[in-house]
């Protein structure tokens, strides 16, 4: 059980006397919930590890809980429409960060795991194709599921529904070939009749408390004190909880119900040794020394399953590290084809040149020397090219380093008109509205530049038969909450450069990779870093890149960056 007065001693009790009330979502996933995490038992009661924790933080805060049950599909307009105050085991990501404000501790880690129907083998994620796969609606391991297929081109039947049960059912009455589970309720259903286990984990994630976008602040600062303190303390009520809900049922004892029966027998044969003879005694002899095999079988058995449990902790802690590593690697995975394709066409252009001059000068060394020229100018403009693309990705991945200055944003777009007229099509008309007395900005003036181009160059692609590309600049003040390591921006002033076509829009699911390296809806040999340079710049400058764009309405690409009064970038920003 978790210990109430541990976490009181760590969380200060609040100085008001009316209890706050906080209106909690109860039920996550399906209808009875996401055990052991946040579900309900038999007697409708809210039970699990973040209801534990949630409990000891209204404890010690002195609020009361109101629990509001809440089915995963209605949960975020139910937390943007007031009617809930906080979410549980809600999986970070930062998409989701940009809808929801989370605390900054991490309650537990996650991963989704693959399990299947009897008669499929299923050895990795690419052995899905044309299988039936059941998988929790909302789920973040279903938008990465899909994600990942879409990645390798494979083709899968996904079939949404509401709870792990649910995908157990539709495993066992062979309606789907596999099944999606999170690693916790994998252990859950992995055994049951029907379904079998894989080796195919994914999507790892860390599942934290949630609140709306703006609002609850002081909710989610007095989790996070209390998380910090608790995972300090190897005692807290927090491993409380996780020995509870993780390891407790898996180390109890069951004594079979035959061996109680045994037992009963074997008194009752000792009772009656006064009263029947030496054949009955006999039969007591036999009975206890079955009794003692029993015993000592049970003994192995249990010594054996301690070490299990052993190798299993072993076999977590293994994974998670891998996991881990896995993660980091994730990135890079997702832009080596890309990358691989260009520099392969700038080396088949380097090559190609040097070879024909090495053959060239070879045959006639004088003679060949105006063409000679051409072709070496030819390769060292295709290693500017490289050099070009990896500086682009160094800027993206925030590796680059800036050399910033403080220059008006408007000078530089009038420098820029004539590259940008060579850039667009004669049918493309631009149109400049530069706000008069903006402030100055701060930071790599070549690297804003490149920027433009790519907004540019984004928006002549969407206007295959002409129109007109809008340049403009306005400056904008911001209040918001100080989010540093990604999720917003500081309060202030902020110059904002915006580049507008009349193209035909983007679906929303386009505007979500529309800043993801080598992405693009057209020719696939024509794909570059595109607007993952308008993106890398404005993250590392301290602002924002976002793309305001519906089908049939065209789009705008807005860049904003910081005025160099209020937020100066560093002299040099790794």
């Amino acid at each position: 059980m978790l210990a109430i007065p541990v976490l009181a001693a760590i969380v200060p009790s609040p100085a008001h006397s009316e209890a706050r009330t906080v209106r909690v979502a109860s039920n996550i996933t399906g209808v009875s919930g996401n055990p052991p995490l946040i579900f309900t038992d038999e007697s409708g009661r809210p039970v699990g590890i973040f209801v534990d924790i949630i409990q000891h933080v209204a404890a010690g805060q002195g609020w009361k809980l109101e629990w509001v049950p809440c089915i995963w599909a209605a949960c975020p307009a139910m937390l943007a429409g007031g009617e809930i105050d906080l979410i549980s085991a809600l999986a970070y990501s930062d998409e989701r960060a940009r809808k929801f404000d989370f605390t900054l501790e991490t309650v537990f880690s996650n991963w989704a795991v693959v399990l299947r129907a009897p008669g499929n083998e299923i050895h990795s994620i690419t052995d899905l194709e044309g299988l039936r796969v059941a998988t929790n609606r909302g789920s973040i391991h279903t938008r990465v599921l899909r994600f990942t297929l879409d990645s390798f081109n494979i083709q899968s039947d996904i079939v949404e529904v509401d709870g792990y049960a649910d995908i157990a059912r539709a495993l066992q009455a062979g309606e789907v070939s596999a099944g999606i589970f999170n690693r916790l309720n994998a252990s859950k259903f992995a055994n049951r009749p029907g379904i079998e286990k894989t080796a195919v984990i994914f999507s790892p994630v860390e599942l934290r408390f949630a609140t709306a976008k703006g609002r609850n602040a002081d909710l989610r600062d007095a989790i996070d004190q209390t998380m910090s303190a608790l995972k300090a303390d190897k005692s807290s009520a927090y491993y409380a909880s996780l020995e509870k809900w993780l390891f407790a049922k898996d180390q109890r004892t069951v004594v079979p119900v035959w061996l109680w029966w045994v037992l009963g027998g074997g008194g009752s044969v000792l009772l009656m040794l006064f009263a029947f003879n030496q054949v009955l005694r006999a039969r007591v002899k036999r009975a206890t020394a079955s009794l003692e095999e029993a015993r000592d079988n049970l003994e192995e058995q249990v010594e054996e399953r301690t070490r299990e449990l052993s190798e299993e902790i072993e076999e977590r802690v293994r994974l998670e590290a891998a996991l881990v590593t896995a993660e980091k690697l994730k990135a890079v995975g997702r832009i080596t084809g890309g990358v691989a394709h260009h520099f392969n066409n700038i080396l088949n252009v380097i090559l190609g040149n040097l070879e024909i001059v090495q053959h060239q000068m070879a045959s006639d060394p004088r003679g060949q020397e105006h063409q000679c020229n051409e072709l070496i100018e030819k390769a060292v403009a295709g290693g500017w090219r490289a050099a070009d693309i990896t500086k682009k990705l160094l800027l993206y991945s925030r590796e680059r380093t800036l050399l910033p200055s403080v220059f008006d944003l408007n000078v530089l777009i009038r420098e820029r008109e004539e590259a940008l007229g060579k850039l667009l099509a004669p049918d493309i008309r631009v149109s400049c509205e530069l706000a008069a007395g903006l402030p100055m900005v701060n930071t790599d003036r070549a690297a804003l530049g490149d920027a433009l181009l790519a907004m540019a160059e984004n928006a002549r692609d969407a206007m295959d038969g002409g129109g007109t590309l809008r340049l403009s600049t306005e400056l904008v003040h911001l209040e918001g909450r100080e989010e540093p390591d990604g999720g917003g921006l500081l309060d202030g002033d902020y110059v904002v450069l915006a580049v507008s076509d009349d193209g035909p829009g983007m679906t929303p699911e386009v505007v979500e990779r529309a800043f993801d390296p080598f992405f693009t809806t057209a020719d696939p040999t024509r794909a570059g870093l595109g607007l993952s340079v308008v993106y890398g710049l404005a993250r590392q400058s301290g602002g924002l890149a976002v793309i305001e764009s519906s089908e049939g309405q065209g789009t705008t690409v807005k860049l904003l960056l910081p005025e160099a009064g209020e937020q100066e970038v560093p002299a040099a920003v790794p």
